[in-house]
């Protein structure tokens, strides 16, 4: 079976493509909730029914084309940075802990289900740029070959699940957002709150209960009852679609009325990443934050764009220490990091003029 190591060294670019708009939407995601009938949620089961409630899952999945060449991790035979790396790498969630609990990812990495989470199964599709309605065509698909007639459903409310909250399609629509402008323009909490009132949250970069780092947001709906798989995907693309109209305004604000601000601002985060000896993980999103903004007005090459993303994922704490037994130390990971990000932007230029 391969390792964490090994299957992070194939993640090739960010996610691959299936969508547009990759200047502000760096990806996009849907999740379905399943449960199988007549077994306990895994909260509410021992250990030994959760090990059962495993066996059967992955005995459906053992049979999904879309895993084929895949791997399966256990959860509990984990070290806590490589739950961390896979974490980061929106494999898996945080809360992804009970004993029985399992992963299984597929070899391009648009495909991971858990088993064992809050729900017997989270399936969940990603892929880079705008793209839920191409996901749904992929993740119906999947839905259809798992069930069997399994899943725990009811003919008026849908899927049963064990929070209220997935209740009816089980389904989330996310979109991961970049949103700089909103940011230093200081309208995202404003944008925030308006998207609560018509049921859209918004999150940090690694979901429910995270940090914002580097200006990325992600966008999903609040409610799955009484709505439709296509009332859902519509609604949130509305809304993105909304979401990117005034980070665009936002922009072309920034760079027209305080275009010296912003330049100084990238040209110093530019220098800082091709000079510093050592830079915390916080600040290197920020860094890079800039740097993505930079390529998206001209001022870097936009070739770039994918390299920085990738960075923004293997710059983080769990992957530096899946690569590096010294990573454990914090200052130790500071000065990889900076090692990693001087090496990427010592022969990328800056154009000002």
């Amino acid at each position: 079976m391969k390792s964490v190591k090994q299957f992070l060294l194939n993640s090739g670019e960010f996610f691959g493509d299936i969508g547009q708009q990759k200047d502000i939407v760096l990806s996009s995601r849907i999740r379905l909730a399943r449960n199988l009938a007549n077994h306990k949620f895994p909260n509410w089961a021992n250990d030994a029914e959760r090990d059962n409630i495993a066996e059967v899952a992955k005995s459906k999945l053992n049979g999904l084309k879309q895993l084929n060449g895949g791997v399966f991790f256990k959860i509990s035979s984990l070290k806590d940075y490589e739950k961390l790396a896979l974490c980061e790498h929106y494999m898996i969630s945080k809360d992804l802990s009970l004993s029985g609990s399992w992963v299984a990812c597929s070899v391009d990495q648009a495909l991971s289900v858990m088993i064992n989470e809050e729900d017997h199964l989270r399936i969940q599709v990603l892929r880079g740029g705008m793209g839920l309605k191409a996901l749904w065509k992929i993740i119906g698909t999947i839905d259809d070959d798992l069930d069997g007639g399994d899943f725990a459903f009811d003919e008026k409310i849908g899927y049963l699940t064990a929070c209220p909250t997935n209740i009816g399609t089980g389904m989330r629509a996310s979109v991961m957002m970049h949103l700089p402008g909103l940011v230093i323009n200081k309208q995202i909490q404003y944008t925030i709150d308006a998207l609560n009132k018509v049921g859209v949250t918004v999150r940090g970069t690694l979901g429910e209960g995270t940090e914002a780092f580097g200006n990325i947001f992600q966008v999903s709906n609040q409610h799955t009852l009484g709505l439709s798989e296509q009332d859902i995907i519509v609604k949130i693309e509305h809304v993105a679609k909304t979401v990117m109209e005034h980070e665009e305004v936002a922009r072309d604000q920034i760079f027209k009325s305080s275009k010296a601000f912003i330049l100084d601002k990238i040209c110093r985060a530019h220098g800082i990443l091709r000079s510093c000896y050592r830079v915390g993980g916080a600040e290197s999103f920020e860094l890079l934050s800039l740097m993505r903004l930079a390529s998206e007005r001209g001022i870097l090459p936009i070739s770039y764009r994918n390299g920085i993303d990738r960075y923004m994922l293997e710059i983080q704490k769990g992957h530096l220490m899946v690569f590096s037994d010294d990573a454990a130390i914090s200052e130790v990971r500071d000065v990889m990091r900076a090692k990693i990000l001087r090496k990427f932007f010592s022969d990328i230029d800056i154009s000002i003029d």
